[in-house]
């Protein structure tokens, strides 16, 4: 395309040209201006292209295409004004392999979380149970297996769950699928099928939900809750499944909502017992 415009540009030049009497002074005062035009479009030809964006543009569009960029630009920042303390130092953290000859990371039972604790899923220990690690768990899982318009995380979810909840019922809300935080959500086919065939996996699961409930004190679900679980649930299919109808948090974002809601709650509870 460039080289086309240049030989249309040479062609008009050679047409004026032909168009100048030499021997007037002004025509060839134009005839050289008209040389050293052609001169700038040779050495212009010459130059590699210059980008169609500059900085600032590119800035724009990541923006409008990741619409949350700007909120988890200090998410480091955010995240240590949340947690105040950071528990995660108080627990001794996996440093290695427990057997790479037999190719485990870790013991049969076992997964590694965020915070680099090990946890033994059939045996948790109530004290490894960090706040942060559940919500790290649950902004990092999916929903819906993934198939989403969007990333759509269980954090997320669960937010929404709170936001729409009664003053009364908002923690339990926030934590109902908490113990996915470490077993992952598990779609309905395979749920019900581990329910029919390996029930002890479904116990272990609520057994880790009690350990959570118990630690943090939330009450046990309702059925308020379960409700607001399905229709949820329904607006999801509506809104993130058939359509993209909804603003998408990122894991960072999702993770930083839900450890605000909880301790939002605790405040308030905090100021009330006062």
């Amino acid at each position: 395309m460039k080289d086309k415009l240049i030989a249309k540009q040479k062609e008009l030049l050679a047409i004026l040209m032909g168009r100048y009497d030499l021997a007037n002074p002004n025509h060839r005062k134009v005839r050289d201006e008209i040389i050293a035009l052609e001169k700038q479009i040779e050495e212009q030809k010459s130059k590699p292209e210059k980008p169609f964006y500059d900085e600032d543009y590119l800035q724009e569009c990541i923006e409008k295409a990741t619409p949350n960029l700007s909120k988890i630009k200090d998410v480091d920042k955010q995240l240590d004004e949340i947690r105040g303390i950071d528990v995660k130092d108080n627990f001794e953290k996996i440093t290695k392999a427990v057997d790479l000859d037999n190719k485990k990371i870790v013991y049969d039972g076992c997964m590694i979380t965020f915070s680099g604790i090990v946890i033994d899923l059939f045996n948790p220990n109530p004290e490894l149970i960090l706040l942060e690690d559940i919500a790290h768990g649950l902004a990092n899982n999916s929903r819906w297996n993934g198939h989403t318009q969007k990333f759509w995380s269980i954090a997320q979810h669960c937010c929404m769950m709170y936001d729409e909840a009664p003053d009364n019922e908002k923690l339990n809300h926030l934590f109902h699928d908490a113990e996915e935080a470490y077993w992952g959500d598990m779609i309905k086919p395979l749920k019900n099928l581990i329910r029919d065939n390996c029930p002890e996996i479904i116990e272990k699961m609520k057994l880790m939900r009690r350990i959570i409930f118990t630690k943090f004190n939330i009450a046990p679900l309702t059925l308020t809750t379960m409700n607001n679980d399905f229709f949820c649930l329904q607006w999801e299919f509506e809104n993130i499944i058939k359509k993209s109808n909804a603003e998408f948090w990122l894991p960072e974002q999702a993770k930083i909502e839900w450890l605000k809601r909880y301790n939002n709650k605790l405040e308030i509870k905090r100021r009330n017992n006062q």
